[in-house]
């Protein structure tokens, strides 16, 4: 999966180098990337925070792509 280069996702992570974030900061930059891929429509998109030593004070996040595999189509269901 290639994003878009207008998808800032990159300007966004470096907006948390220099600050010490803890447990809620990184959630909420978590969150933020989230939403931004959400609303380009990369709905099926992840931001994951994969097992990591902190202390190195390099946080790695990952893009998991999402793909829709099937769509079923029912009837009678409103």
């Amino acid at each position: 999966m290639r994003l878009p280069h207008w998808l800032p996702l990159q300007k966004i992570a470096n907006g948390a180098v220099g600050h010490c974030l803890g447990a809620k900061g990184i959630n909420l930059l978590m969150s933020t990337l989230q939403n931004r891929l959400v609303d380009h429509g990369y709905v099926t998109t992840r931001i994951l925070a994969p097992s990591q030593d902190l202390k190195s004070g390099i946080l790695r996040l990952v893009i998991i792509p999402g793909v829709v595999r099937h769509v079923r189509l029912t009837t009678g269901q409103w």
